[in-house]
């Protein structure tokens, strides 16, 4: 064991999670290497491929029952409207070429804005005349008014 050197509070520490690597990594090398090992890999792997398709039944039985698209559902979706994007993209190109001089536009958004319910100040900087007129500044005093 080294000695401990002066002012350095986490020696301590350092050097137990080097004597524990050392030990584990010792023990974990000599059970490696045994057959039981192997054959006990092997089931954990058998189990863990038997659970990830019965979990990947089941998953597939519980969206046909509420009827939710499944992630094979999802990806022909996706395949699709990247099909659609492209063709999109090459009628826009087909149609620039025909027509250079069109203005390009962009789309127009489908919903209706909201009512404007607030006005923008006039230009020289006065409030709008609907404006509730504003209290006199008070005298300062403890006095209510009369």
């Amino acid at each position: 064991m080294a000695e401990q050197p002066l002012l350095d509070p986490f020696w301590f520490w350092r050097n137990l999670v080097e004597q524990m690597g050392k030990s584990v990594n010792q023990n974990a090398k000599e059970n490696m290497q045994s057959e039981e090992f192997g054959r006990a890999l092997a089931h954990v792997t058998d189990a863990s491929v038997a659970g990830r398709n019965m979990t990947r039944a089941l998953m597939k039985k519980y969206f046909e029952a509420f009827d939710l698209p499944s992630r094979s559902d999802m990806l022909a979706l996706d395949e699709r409207l990247q099909a659609i994007e492209d063709q999109l993209i090459n009628l826009t190109a087909t149609l620039n070429r025909l027509n250079p001089d069109a203005p390009v536009r962009a789309a127009q958004p489908t919903g209706t804005a909201p009512a404007r319910t607030r006005k923008p100040p006039a230009a020289g900087g006065s409030p709008p005349s609907s404006a509730a007129p504003t209290a006199p500044p008070s005298s300062g005093g403890t006095e209510p008014d009369k």
